[in-house]
């Protein structure tokens, strides 16, 4: 098994993926909360797993943007974090709409079962 930590993949990534996957498949999106829960992570710096799966899974494979299933309880949106993940902010005019555009990608995207560390 590979040491994660040493490569530099925050403690818990390949469990949050896993997740994220499952949630692509049902094609839904998850809370925080609901995300790490039970995976050891807290909800408040699960930002580090999303961030790594963004920019070392997603973005050099040119996949959808996986993170953005993760939103926050109280907006329904992902977090500022997502936003400095993937370099666009889902608050202001427009980003509801683009959200929903990058969560459609998501959901649209058929090989997620293949998608490893």
């Amino acid at each position: 098994m590979a040491n994660h930590q040493q490569s530099g993949m925050p403690p818990h990534t390949p469990e949050i993926l896993r997740r994220l996957k499952q949630y692509a498949a049902d094609k839904a999106t998850v809370t925080y909360g609901r995300l790490v829960r039970g995976s050891g992570v807290p909800p408040q710096s699960v930002g580090e797993q999303l961030s790594y799966i963004h920019e070392q899974i997603c973005r050099p494979r040119n996949l959808p943007w996986l993170c953005v299933l993760a939103v926050s309880a109280k907006s329904g949106l992902p977090s500022p974090g997502v936003a400095r993940a993937t370099g666009v902010s889902f608050s202001g005019p427009g980003g509801k709409n683009l959200w929903e555009t990058k969560v459609q990608e998501v959901h649209d995207y058929d090989n997620w079962p293949e998608v490893d560390i």
